[in-house]
């Protein structure tokens, strides 16, 4: 709960140290027709319409990879930890020999995009963290490097989840099709 600090009309809240006038004392409210509420909220809308491209590409791609993650950890005869970050860890854990250093890099700042992505919204978190996702996608190879140059951030999110589930699906296909090899 709010601790509070004094009493009457100026009080002080104790964590903050702001004072909390009393209802009464807080001026008018506004009215529903007021034109800050329509410019706040043409603002919100004009904000939302930005990001949506990039927030729902991000999310709707970090599940998949997240769903071939546990795919291979499974195909492993393991049992998938609960976090993103854990799974990755897990899936590099087996080794599988198709999927080299840099794409583990890629999947865990394409992670840390996911979650500025998911929680800060906007800003420069959110711009440092699609700037990591280009670099550590550019590090996988000369090509890459060449078309992260043009990718727009939704291209780039789109890109860096899709190589790294694309590598996780075939180490899972020859997992399963060396099993099935060995059994007679």
């Amino acid at each position: 709960g709010v601790v509070l600090r004094g009493s009457g009309p100026a009080r002080v809240h104790y964590t903050t140290r702001r004072a909390i006038l009393p209802r009464y004392n807080r001026g008018k409210p506004m009215k529903a027709d007021d034109a800050r509420l329509k410019k706040a909220h043409d603002e919100a809308v004009a904000a939302v319409n930005k990001l949506n491209d990039l927030i729902v590409t991000v999310l709707k791609y970090h599940v998949h990879t997240e769903s071939v993650m546990v795919e291979l950890i499974e195909a492993h005869g393991e049992t998938a930890k609960e976090t993103f970050a854990e799974k990755i860890e897990q899936c590099e854990d087996l080794n599988p020999p198709e999927i080299d250093a840099a794409t583990w890099t890629l999947l865990r700042k394409a992670n840390r995009l996911r979650n500025a992505v998911a929680h800060k919204i906007d800003g420069p978190e959110v711009k440092e963290r699609l700037q990591q996702t280009r670099d550590a996608y550019s590090a996988l190879s000369a090509q890459a490097a060449e078309d992260a140059k043009t990718y727009t951030e939704v291209q780039l999110a789109l890109m860096a989840f899709t190589h790294c589930s694309s590598f996780i699906v075939v180490a899972t296909e020859n997992k399963k099709e060396a099993d099935k090899k060995k059994k007679p």
